[in-house]
C-alpha cells in the first residue's frame, strides 16, 4: 500500500492549480461580481420599497424617482442573472478542463517513463491496465478517450 504524505498532496495540488489558475480566476471573478451586484441590488430594493411607502395616494408623489429606481432594479436584475450564468458556466467548465489537464499529465508521465522499467517489472503496466476503469471514472472518462 502506498502512503502519500500531506506535503506531497499539497505539492501536487499546487502543481495542478498552476495549470488551471486562469479559468479558476475567471470563475472567482464572476462569483465576486455577482455578490457585488446582489449587494447593491438589495440596497436599491430597500430604497424602492421606502419610496413606495412614502407615496401618498392621490397626490402623485415622486414618480420620477420611482421610475429611475425601477429601471436600475431591472438593469441590476439582468446583470445579476448574467453574472450568475457566466459564473456557473465557468465553474462547470472548470471541472472537465481540470480532468483533461490531469489526464494529459498522467498519460505524459506514462509515455516518458523508461521502457526498461516496464520490461523489468511488468507489475506497473499490469496495475495500470487493471485499474483503468476506476482511473477512467476518477478522471471523468477521459483516459479511455485518450
Amino acid at each position: 500500500m502506498m502512503k502519500t504524505s500531506t506535503v506531497k498532496l499539497l505539492r501536487a495540488s499546487a502543481n495542478a492549480f498552476k495549470l488551471i489558475w486562469r479559468r479558476a480566476t475567471v470563475a472567482i471573478f464572476f462569483w465576486l461580481l455577482s455578490m457585488i451586484v446582489a449587494f447593491y441590488s438589495a440596497h436599491i430594493r430597500a430604497d424602492f420599497i421606502n419610496l413606495l411607502t412614502t407615496i401618498v395616494v392621490g397626490k402623485g408623489g415622486p414618480l420620477r424617482n420611482l421610475t429611475i429606481l425601477a429601471l436600475i432594479l431591472i438593469v441590476l436584475w439582468i446583470a445579476d442573472y448574467l453574472t450568475n450564468f457566466i459564473g456557473e458556466y465557468s465553474l462547470q467548465s472548470l471541472k472537465p478542463y481540470t480532468y483533461r489537464v490531469l489526464a494529459r499529465q498522467f498519460v505524459m508521465k506514462i509515455l516518458r517513463a523508461r521502457r526498461s522499467s516496464f520490461l523489468r517489472s511488468g507489475d506497473i503496466l499490469a496495475r495500470f491496465v487493471s485499474d483503468l476503469d476506476p482511473l477512467s471514472e476518477a478522471l471523468g472518462g477521459l483516459l479511455t478517450a485518450l
